[in-house]
């Protein structure tokens, strides 16, 4: 079966929403709905993806500031301009918090069949480096970490980060596999992969009010038996940067 790339999803959506965005303001000015400016309808139609797309990656933090967006956006016709916007927004922060301290793992992912070493990552400034297994998963909040991946049959890392920031490192990540993967989540927050000269990098991240770079690409060296190195997953209010060697 043949596997759509998270680009092409992307373009779809945002094909759909935009038809519709231009069939809403023809239908606002004929009076058929209510009328709305142009610069109302461009942000719900942004404010609905990233609260869609939230919902099917369970990142809280989408779901909650995407809805609380739009209701600052109809506040009037809601009834409740008394709470918006810094109520709305506040309450949305703090539920997104709340939730992702409840259920820190409660996301979908596909990449990891196999053994884990599972790090819990929770005091600032934090180094590891021990010995891992091929699959790995850390997570960081209100912090700062360091990880330097050490395995010999790297396949697939998870990495999260939440009001903190986490660095890894692959030069001691060794494997046989002609793709390893990474799925990153970010929030409120920064990551910073430092990748081998080597490898080749392919982006698939997803990014909601935050920044992913890739920086040193003319270190880039390819060499035929490297891996690929798929990385995906968020960034939502934060930055991710992925830095060759």
């Amino acid at each position: 079966m043949k596997k759509h790339s998270t680009h092409s999803i992307d373009k779809l959506f945002w094909g759909v929403f935009f038809v519709a965005g231009a069939a809403m303001l023809i239908l606002s000015k004929l009076g058929t709905l209510p009328e709305m400016s142009f610069v109302s309808i461009v942000f719900t139609i942004i404010f609905a993806w990233t609260f869609i797309k939230g919902l099917f990656t369970l990142n809280f933090f989408e779901i909650l500031f995407s809805a609380a967006f739009l209701a600052c956006i109809y506040d009037d016709a809601l009834g409740i301009t008394a709470l918006t916007p810094w109520t709305l927004l506040g309450a949305a922060l703090l539920g997104s918090i709340g939730l992702s301290i409840l259920f820190p793992g409660k996301r979908r992912f596909h990449f990891f069949h196999r053994g884990r070493s599972d790090d819990s990552v929770s005091y600032a400034e934090d180094i590891i480096d021990v010995p891992d297994n091929e699959t790995i998963h850390l997570e960081n909040s209100f912090g700062a970490s360091i990880k330097y991946i050490n395995s010999q049959h790297f396949r697939s890392a998870r990495l999260e980060t939440s009001f903190g920031e986490m660095k890894v490192y692959y030069d001691n990540a060794f494997t046989t596999e002609k793709q390893v993967y990474t799925k990153i989540d970010v929030a409120f927050g920064n990551m910073v992969l430092y990748v081998p000269k080597t490898w080749q990098v392919i982006n698939n991240i997803d990014c909601s009010f935050g920044a992913v770079n890739i920086k040193n690409q003319k270190n880039y060296t390819p060499q035929e038996d490297a891996p690929v190195l798929v990385i995906t997953g968020s960034v939502a209010f934060g930055a991710a940067e992925i830095i060759y060697m």
